[in-house]
C-alpha cells in the first residue's frame, strides 16, 4: 500500500511539473524596416551626384536608394555649369522625384567680354552678326563652346572656340591682322598644306600652286586652298612647279616628276626617279627638265634624255634649265665646276668663265638660271670658300657676258642666291637675306625682315599673280603684298 502511494505520488509531480514548463518556439520576428528613394534627373542631363558631399559614383538620371527617415545635402556636379545644391528628406515607402533645370536658371549663365585691336571689329557668334562691336559684351550664353570672329575693314578675320562657363565670364583678345597690303597665310590662319613652302607657279586659269618640302601641294583659288593626294606624285618633297600655256602643269620632287593636264595626274617616276632641281617648258609646250641625273625634255609623248654619254654635258648633276621663248634655245647649268651649256636643238656649245671672259675667281659652279623680259639669261655661280671661288651673277645679252655687281647684293656663303624670277621690266632675285626687286640696276630695293612682312629673310622663290599681286614663299609660309605696292 506504501509503495502504490510512493508511485501515485510520483506521477502527480511529473505532471504538475510539466504543466508549468514553458516550450521554447524560436525568436520572435524583428520589425520590417523602412527606407526612402530619390530619382534625381537634370537639364542636361549628365550631372555628378553628391549625397552629403560624398561622390555616389551616379550621374543624372538616377536613384539613391535605401535613405533614412533625416535630411540629406544634395549636390549635382555639371561641367560648364554652377554646383546646384539642396536638402530634401525623403519619404519613406516611396520615391521622391526631383528635376533640375539649368536652362531656366539665369545664373547659370555666361558671359564673353570681346575686346580687339584694332577697336571697332564686328562681332560674329557662330558665323551669325550679333550688331554689336568691340569692345563689348556677349550676354545670357547658356554655358559651352562658342566661335566668336572679329573682322574689320582691311585687316584678316579671325576667330577662336571660347569656353563659356555658368556664373562666369570669360574673355577674348584678338588682334586682327592688317591687310591693308599685306596678306600672311600659314597653317595657323588658313588651309595652306604646310608652312616649309619651296615653289609656286601661277597657272594660266590664275591659280596659284604652292610646293612644300613635307606635305606635297596646296592651290588657291583666290578664296581657298585644296589638295591632292600624296599618291599622285612620286614623293611629298616639291623641288619645282611650272606649267605651259595650255594648262599642264609639271610637278618636280625628290623623287621625280608629275603631269597635271585636263584634271588627271601621270607619274612618270618610272622614267625619272632623280631629284628635280629644275623645269621649263617652250612656246610649243616641250618640257625640259633638269635632274640630278641627267637631262630630260618631253615632246608631245616621246622622253629623250640627255647625260654625259651623249651630250657634251661632261656630268649628270644639271643644276637648273632655262629655255629662250624667241629661240627656243635651252641653256643648262652644271654644279661640278663645269659652267653652263646651251642647245638649239641641233648644236651644243660651252661656256666657262674662260669662254665667257670674265673673272675667274667666280668659278664655274652654276646655279639657277632664268630669261628676264629683254630675252637675257641670268646665271648665279656658287661661292666655294675652300677653292677661293667667289661666285656671282652674270648676264649674257646674245654677245656679251657681264658680271653683275647689284649694290646690297653680295653672293657669298651667309647670302645665298635662291632663285631668279623676271616678270616685264623687273627682276626679283630671292636669296638667304630677302628679295631684291629691281628695274634698274644701280637701284635695286631689298626687301627683308626689318622693312617689311615677309615671313623671314630666306626666300625660296617670288611670283606675281594674275591679279598683280606679288607672293613671297619661305619656310614660314607665304605672305602677299597688294597689287600697286611695289
Amino acid at each position: 500500500m506504501k509503495i502504490l502511494f510512493k508511485i501515485i505520488l510520483l506521477l502527480l509531480i511529473i505532471f504538475y511539473a510539466c504543466q508549468e514548463k514553458e516550450v521554447f518556439q524560436g525568436l520572435p520576428p524583428e520589425p520590417e524596416e523602412v527606407f526612402g528613394k530619390l530619382y534625381i534627373d537634370s537639364n542636361p542631363q549628365g550631372a555628378q551626384i553628391f549625397l552629403d558631399k560624398k561622390n555616389m559614383g551616379l550621374i543624372t538620371p538616377d536613384s539613391l536608394e535605401f535613405l533614412l527617415d533625416k535630411e540629406y545635402n544634395i549636390t549635382l556636379k555639371l561641367d560648364l555649369f554652377p554646383d546646384s545644391n539642396f536638402t530634401i528628406r525623403p519619404e519613406l515607402n516611396a520615391t521622391k522625384k526631383v528635376f533640375i533645370d539649368y536652362t531656366i536658371n539665369h545664373g547659370a549663365y555666361g558671359e564673353i567680354s570681346c575686346n580687339s585691336f584694332p577697336l571697332g571689329a564686328n562681332i560674329f557668334l557662330e558665323d551669325s552678326s550679333t550688331g554689336l562691336k568691340t569692345p563689348n559684351t556677349l550676354k545670357s550664353l547658356f554655358p559651352g563652346f562658342y566661335e566668336v570672329k572679329y573682322s574689320y575693314p582691311e585687316h584678316r578675320s579671325d576667330s577662336l572656340m571660347v569656353t563659356v562657363r555658368g556664373g562666369k565670364t570669360s574673355s577674348l583678345f584678338i588682334e586682327l591682322e592688317d591687310t591693308t597690303y599685306w596678306v600672311s597665310y600659314n597653317m595657323s590662319n588658313s588651309w595652306i598644306r604646310s608652312n616649309s613652302i619651296t615653289s609656286v607657279f601661277v597657272d594660266s586659269k590664275g591659280y596659284v600652286w604652292f610646293g612644300s618640302s613635307d606635305r606635297g601641294l596646296s592651290r588657291f583659288d583666290g578664296e581657298k586652298f585644296d589638295f591632292f593626294p600624296f599618291s599622285y606624285l612620286p614623293s611629298d618633297n616639291i623641288t619645282e612647279i611650272k606649267g605651259d600655256r595650255f594648262g599642264t602643269v609639271w610637278v618636280g620632287t625628290l623623287k621625280g616628276v608629275s603631269k597635271y593636264q585636263n584634271n588627271r595626274w601621270t607619274d612618270y617616276s618610272s622614267i625619272i626617279s632623280a631629284a628635280v632641281t629644275g623645269i621649263d617648258i617652250d612656246n610649243q609646250g616641250v618640257a625640259w627638265i633638269a635632274t640630278a641625273d641627267g637631262l630630260y625634255s618631253f615632246r608631245g609623248n616621246s622622253w629623250t634624255r640627255y647625260d654625259k654619254t651623249n651630250s657634251p654635258l661632261q656630268a649628270d648633276y644639271i643644276s637648273d634649265v632655262a629655255v629662250e621663248p624667241a629661240s627656243g634655245k635651252v641653256w643648262v647649268g652644271l654644279l661640278n665646276n663645269l659652267g653652263l651649256r646651251s642647245f638649239d636643238g641641233s648644236n651644243w656649245n660651252s661656256y666657262t668663265v674662260t669662254e665667257m671672259q670674265i673673272d675667274p675667281s667666280m668659278g664655274n659652279y652654276s646655279g639657277k638660271l632664268a630669261i628676264d623680259y629683254y630675252g637675257n639669261l641670268w646665271a648665279s655661280f656658287l661661292p666655294i670658300p675652300n677653292a677661293n671661288l667667289t661666285g656671282g651673277i652674270v648676264r649674257f645679252n646674245g654677245t656679251k657676258w657681264e658680271k653683275l655687281n647689284i649694290p646690297g647684293l653680295v653672293i657669298s656663303e651667309k647670302l645665298g642666291l635662291r632663285n631668279f624670277y623676271s616678270y616685264g621690266e623687273k627682276m626679283f632675285i630671292s636669296t638667304t637675306q630677302g628679295v631684291v626687286i629691281f628695274t634698274d640696276y644701280n637701284n635695286p630695293f631689298l626687301y627683308n625682315t626689318t622693312n617689311s612682312k615677309i615671313p623671314g629673310n630666306i626666300i625660296n622663290d617670288v611670283i606675281i599673280d594674275k591679279s598683280g599681286n606679288l607672293w613671297f614663299i619661305s619656310f614660314n609660309g607665304v605672305v602677299k603684298l597688294k597689287k600697286g605696292n611695289f
